[in-house]
């Protein structure tokens, strides 16, 4: 994939003297920040705009460039006004900025020129309108394709575990766990931290109608499963790792309880809450002493490298949790809704981010399933994914429903990337097909499947290989 990329004229400050840089991603685009940007430390008062009524295309920019951000401080709408008259007969058009929203223009055509316009009437003024950065837009010579080292887990028709690997340079392909007494056995997640090195989680079934009795624990050591039968293990949802010596995986049985991989020989239970009957579904960790683990109406439990808090850091939601990403030890996103951990779909979608020590619910589009998973690059670049074909993308505003590849009774129940621009998700029908579908930094594709008759996918993730 050829990377897009900015060498900026200039890199402006705004009248409070905040420098502004370059690094968000281009919709649409590949991006990647100029090495050398912080080189530049021109102060230029750009005079970019006058009123519509004296002028009805507004004023050019200076330089006139193909890469253009701006951003709206004002209390009302800004106009982009985008000049094509030299490029005719295409026409010219507009983009409304919102309040407190920016907006990056990309254009590969040189002779576009585009403007900002304002109406006295109707529009801000140009006082309330910044421009970020402005400059020319190149294409850098074709890079190596990332690789990434991929794992999806999840249960048979047969009522056996499942696992699909996606080596280095390879292809999607099941791959024979070997666990043994497979009947009603169940792989809900899987995390890694190299190539060999993973860990499956999951559980095993018993009784009429089938529940999880028991945990299942598995090890990938770069050629085959292995499993570690500790004592008294319960259900087993969710995990994550930071080394091959630190794992850890949540579930519980009537409880919720932690469990931790020291580097073995087994497993070992770190936590378990105390007559509270909810059970944890998820986890993940911006460090090694900063995790946090997720579950039913609204459970959230906090490690600080000695103890768990269940207390001060509990969601105001009656939605089960069943997805974390943790940006930074303050800035912590969430998901989840109000369906079953497995079984029914839809129901009602939420996401909440930690903000200031508090949850804040996220405005997302109308009718959003619930969700399943969640994962980031950073905090204006994060993707849940859900039921009913949901996929939402987080832009640092705003949570936007983008178009999926799959009909929508496809139940999406992971996601996980090793690079911006490739990012993978899971889909299932239960009991029907699988399909895995990858997003290339332009839209999500179908990759693997679908497959029906096959496993239902239940967890997924992997490890970048650099």
């Amino acid at each position: 994939m050829a990377i897009l990329a900015v060498q900026p004229d200039t890199v402006h400050r705004d009248w409070d003297d905040v420098e502004k840089f370059h690094g968000r991603p281009f919709a649409m685009y590949t991006y990647v920040a100029d090495p050398e940007c912080d080189e530049y430390s021109v102060t230029h008062r750009v005079e970019w705009a006058q009123l519509a009524a004296t002028g009805p295309t507004g004023s050019p920019l200076d330089p006139v460039t193909r890469y253009l951000a701006v951003k709206n401080y004002g209390p009302n709408p800004i106009l982009l006004y985008l000049n094509t008259v030299l490029n005719w007969p295409n026409p010219a058009f507009e983009v409304t900025i919102p309040p407190g929203h920016w907006v990056e223009f990309v254009d590969l055509d040189p002779t576009t020129q585009p403007r900002i316009r304002t109406d006295s009437a109707v529009y801000s003024t140009p006082t309330e309108c910044e421009i970020l950065e402005i400059g020319d837009l190149v294409w850098e010579e074709e890079q190596p394709d990332p690789k990434c080292d991929m794992w999806a887990v999840g249960h048979y028709n047969a009522d056996s575990v499942g696992a699909k690997h996606y080596p280095e340079g390879g292809v999607w392909a099941t791959v024979v766990t070997g666990i043994a007494e497979q009947e009603n056995a169940w792989f809900a997640d899987v995390a890694g931290v190299a190539v060999t090195d993973y860990w499956a989680v999951g559980y095993r079934t018993a009784g009429e109608p089938l529940v999880p009795v028991t945990g299942l624990f598995a090890k990938w050591d770069g050629a085959a499963w292995a499993e570690n039968d500790p004592e008294g293990q319960p259900p087993m949802y969710g995990d994550w790792g930071f080394a091959t010596d630190n794992y850890w995986a949540v579930g519980g049985l009537m409880v919720g309880e932690i469990w931790h991989w020291a580097g073995g020989p087994l497993w070992v239970q770190d936590y378990a809450l105390e007559q509270d009957e909810r059970i944890f579904r998820a986890v993940h960790g911006y460090d090694p002493l900063d995790v946090w683990a997720v579950g039913d109406v609204g459970l959230v439990s906090r490690y600080n490298g000695i103890a768990w808090d269940t207390i001060t850091y509990q969601c105001p939601t009656q939605a089960n949790l069943y997805g974390v990403w943790a940006a930074n030890s303050n800035d912590v996103w969430i998901c989840g809704g109000d369906q079953a951990w497995w079984g029914a779909s839809g129901g009602n979608g939420v996401i909440f981010r930690l903000m200031g020590g508090l949850w804040i619910p996220q405005v997302l589009p109308p009718e959003i399933p619930t969700l399943r998973a969640i994962w980031g690059f950073a905090t204006d670049d994060i993707w849940a994914v859900g039921d009913w074909g949901t996929i939402l993308h987080w832009d640092g505003f705003t949570w936007n429903l983008v178009a999926e590849p799959l009909e929508t009774n496809y139940d999406y129940r992971g996601v996980f990337g090793c690079y911006p621009w490739s990012v993978w998700a899971i889909g299932v029908e239960p009991g029907v097909s699988n399909a895995i579908i990858q997003w290339d930094g332009v839209s999500w594709n179908v990759v693997h499947g679908p497959n029906a008759g096959e496993m239902d996918l239940l967890g997924l993730k992997g490890v970048k290989i650099l």
